[in-house]
């Protein structure tokens, strides 16, 4: 529980948007931190500041599963899924950070540090195989809503990453910069510039 805010706070909530709940974690996490963590937090708040689509960063509000991954997927004898298990922190959260943000095994390359992991196995899936993945499976939500959900979808793992970078008490720069390449378009340069300017 050391990493989470205490929830008998209750100057902390109720939050209508993800870029309300954030912005309050950054604010409230981070009053006594160092001169390169001040850095981290000026970068992530205007990482805020852009990446949440406000199309969708609110109402109406899904079930937010706390580990949607293939371990916590039933299957029956017939391929099909007969159940959704582990739900021990079960929160209602926007779409793209609930129910139509993307299962966790299609965006490990989105965590630099998981991805290395991942990596280490002779059948993993390369950055290109997940972005392929993300797009059949954004296509598909896209075509099973009727042409409604699939945009809410498709950026889902970016607010998500974003969300996770700020909820980390142990705040990894690479992560954050993980994100940099994205927002910038730039290479290492940019990444390295400011890994060395976090941790000074």
């Amino acid at each position: 529980m050391d990493d989470e805010l205490d929830p008998s706070q209750p100057e902390f909530g109720l939050f209508t948007s993800t870029y309300t709940y954030l912005r309050a974690l950054l604010d409230e996490r981070y009053r006594d931190v160092t001169d390169g963590q001040r850095t981290l937090i000026a970068v992530l708040r205007m990482y805020l500041a852009i990446l949440p689509d406000a199309r969708y960063d609110g109402a109406p509000f899904t079930l937010s599963h706390p580990d949607f991954d293939s371990q916590n997927i039933i299957l029956n004898d017939f391929g099909n899924i007969a159940a959704f298990i582990d739900w021990d922190g079960i929160a209602t959260a926007p779409r793209q950070l609930g129910a139509l943000g993307y299962p966790a095994w299609l965006t490990v390359d989105w965590d630099p540090d998981m991805y290395d992991d991942y990596r280490k196995n002779p059948h993993h899936d390369t950055e290109a195989d997940l972005h392929a993945y993300r797009k059949m499976y954004s296509d598909a939500i896209d075509t099973i809503s009727g042409g409604t959900l699939g945009d809410v979808v498709r950026n889902s793992h970016i607010v998500f990453t974003l969300c996770i970078d700020i909820c980390s008490r142990l705040q990894i720069p690479e992560k954050v910069l993980h994100l940099g390449t994205y927002v910038f378009g730039t290479g290492r340069d940019f990444a390295l510039h400011l890994m060395v300017r976090c941790l000074v």
